[in-house]
C-alpha cells in the first residue's frame, strides 16, 4: 500500500506542519524574555474552585500571548493543559492529568504520589484540529464531541481574563 500524503492549502504536508509546530513550541519553552501574568483561583475560577485550587499563567512577548499554562488541584489528581500561540492563534495544546495513589493501610489518598492516566497532544492549523496524539483515559471523554472547538474557546476566554489583568 502506498502512503497518503494530506497537504494543505499551504502545500505543507501534515508532517510538516506537526514538525513546524513543535519547533514553535519549543523556541517559546526555551524563551527566558517572557513577561508572566498569573491568576489564582477566584480570578479566574469563579465558583467552580477545584479542592487544591488553580493557577492560570499567561507568557507574552511584548503584547501578544505565546503560552497559556493551567493547572487545576483535584481531589482525585492534578490536571494540566499547556495553550501554544502563534501569531495570536493557537497552534498547540498539551494536556495531562495525573491520578493521586490510594495509600490501603492509611484509607487515604497519598497526595505525593501521582500516576499519568491521561496525557494528549493537539496540533492547530488555521484554527482547526488537524491532529492528535492521546494516551489514556480523558476524565472528559463523555463531555467533549470536538477537542479542537473546546481548546479555542478556552484558550480564547483564559486569553481574554488574562489581557485584563495585564
Amino acid at each position: 500500500m502506498i502512503p497518503t500524503l494530506i497537504t494543505t492549502s499551504a502545500g505543507q504536508t501534515m508532517s510538516d506542519q506537526i514538525k513546524s509546530i513543535r519547533k514553535e513550541f519549543q523556541v517559546i519553552n526555551s524563551d527566558t524574555t517572557l513577561k508572566k501574568v498569573t491568576l489564582e483561583n477566584e480570578e479566574f475560577l469563579g465558583e467552580n474552585i477545584g479542592d487544591g485550587g488553580g493557577e492560570l499563567d499567561g507568557l507574552f512577548k511584548d503584547k501578544a500571548i505565546k503560552k497559556i499554562y493551567l493547572w487545576l488541584g483535584l481531589s482525585n489528581g492534578i490536571e494540566t493543559k499547556e495553550y501554544y500561540f502563534k501569531d495570536g492563534q493557537l497552534i498547540f495544546v498539551y494536556e495531562k492529568f495525573k491520578r493521586f495513589g490510594y495509600d490501603q493501610k492509611k484509607g487515604q489518598m497519598d497526595y505525593d504520589k501521582t500516576t499519568t492516566t491521561f496525557e494528549a497532544r493537539y496540533y492547530f492549523n488555521n484554527q482547526k484540529l488537524i491532529h492528535q496524539i492521546v494516551k489514556g483515559q480523558n476524565r472528559h471523554d463523555d463531555e467533549i464531541e470536538d477537542p479542537g472547538k473546546v481548546f479555542i474557546v478556552q484558550a480564547n476566554e483564559h486569553l481574554n481574563l488574562l489581557t485584563k489583568k495585564k
